[in-house]
């Protein structure tokens, strides 16, 4: 019986093009990125980021052995990658699915 590879899931946060590639494009199969607005002044921002966070983890760890990975960027600090995925900064917070192969 053959064993499959199985794949080192990476879950976390982009902030750089290495992020991107560990997290994303080198697995070579689809990636769903949250585009979230962190922004830390009030407590219910608190609570809607963690909360966007937590989802999108449990999203990547009930995937298993799925070619579907997940992952987020802070948009507030990292606004570059809303240009990257052609995304308006008022439609965030967001998910955006990226298919390297395609």
């Amino acid at each position: 019986m053959k064993k499959k590879n199985l794949v080192k899931r990476n879950f976390g946060e982009i902030t750089s093009d290495q992020d991107f590639e560990e997290r994303c494009t080198g697995f070579h199969k689809g990636c769903a990125i949250g585009l979230l607005p962190a922004m830390q002044i009030q407590e219910y921002e608190r609570v809607n980021t963690k909360t966007h966070i937590e989802t999108l983890e449990q999203l990547d760890n009930k995937a298993g052995t799925l070619p579907m990975f997940h992952s987020w960027v802070n948009v507030t600090c990292h606004p570059e990658w809303l240009k990257y995925f052609n995304v308006d900064p008022f439609q965030v917070p967001t998910v955006v699915f990226y298919y390297p192969e395609k």
